[in-house]
């Protein structure tokens, strides 16, 4: 497999470029739900099963990437903030959604992490 398709060839990478959010889990849980609903027609039915996934791990370890120190959260929100201030919300959604569906063939921290952190960076 090429290098950059692997999730894991970016573990140690990527992390220092999202600063956390200083928010507690309750506001995290919150904003995502919101964003959640906002965006579950606009996003496929795998997409939106794997985003209500990553809400539900909010502060537990299935979200957090120890190899770049970074919360699937943090970059969701980021990400949603991102969103609010971009023309092209059509297309960001659709690399979200393609990005959140693939989760399933991979549904380690780290592979949650860098595939929202590719969105983010799309932006």
């Amino acid at each position: 497999m090429q290098d950059s398709l692997n999730v894991h060839w970016y573990d140690g990478k990527i992390g220092s470029n999202v600063p956390p959010i200083s928010l507690n889990l309750q506001e995290k849980q919150y904003l995502l739900q919101q964003f959640q609903k906002n965006i579950e027609t606009k996003i496929s039915p795998s997409a939106n099963m794997f985003l209500k996934m990553i809400i539900q791990d909010i502060g537990r370890p299935p979200n957090y990437c120890d190899q770049n120190k970074v919360w699937a959260e943090d970059v969701l929100i980021q990400l949603q903030k991102k969103l609010i201030n971009h023309k092209e919300q059509s297309d960001i959604l659709k690399t979200l959604s393609e990005q959140l569906s693939d989760i399933s063939s991979g549904q380690c921290p780290s592979g949650r992490v860098t595939r929202l952190i590719q969105v983010l960076y799309s932006c």
